[in-house]
């Protein structure tokens, strides 16, 4: 099993020399109704400089899919290049692709670089970003869909150390709890 890919589909074959993986990228078959079609790629500058791997995720088939590396391996730069090859290459709509990286750094260089690949206006309408940033803003968009929820898309997500902070703030200030004695893990009962 070939991770980001499901079962019974796997990744394009690495391919090895510098000369084949131009010729795959120029000529790319796509199934239309089930007959074979061959496109011609209007660029390949997203994947100079990618090894074979990287080029691999970069064209592999239509399919969700996860980059899973170590720190500074390049999955910022096989992110973009996979996002530029779907829109510039396989016209596939911005609005239609979702990258979530882990980072708030990572997450500002892929936008800033999607902007320099495919511009402003088509990296704006891809949804990108941290996976708790593009969560909270489905949320905040669906959240009237939640039935009994009643209310509007203007709440707070509080992280570890913000519910802490609350928590002694509502024993010190409205249970009259010592300052030195408000333990919001006792609480929370952790």
């Amino acid at each position: 099993m070939h991770a980001g890919f499901p079962p019974g589909q796997t990744p394009p074959v690495p391919l090895s020399q510098e000369t084949t993986w131009r010729q795959h990228a120029h000529t790319l078959a796509n199934k239309t109704n089930g007959a074979q079609t061959t496109r011609t790629v209007k660029s390949t500058k997203h994947l100079d400089g990618m090894n074979d791997a990287q080029r691999a995720a970069i064209l592999a088939p239509i399919v969700p899919m996860k980059v899973l590396a170590g720190p500074g391996s390049g999955k910022t730069r096989v992110l973009v290049g996979r996002v530029t090859h779907l829109i510039t290459e396989l016209g596939v709509a911005p609005s239609q692709i979702l990258c979530i990286t882990f980072t708030n750094k990572a997450a500002r260089e892929m936008k800033e670089r999607l902007e320099l690949s495919v511009g402003a206006e088509n990296a704006a309408a891809v949804t990108s970003g941290t996976f708790h940033s593009v969560s909270s803003r489905m949320l905040r968009k669906h959240i009237h869909l939640l039935d009994g929820y009643g209310r509007g898309n203007d709440f707070a997500i509080y992280d570890e150390s913000d519910t802490r902070a609350l928590i002694r703030k509502i024993l010190v200030d409205n249970m009259n709890v010592d300052k030195k004695k408000a333990d919001p893990g006792l609480v929370k009962g952790t």
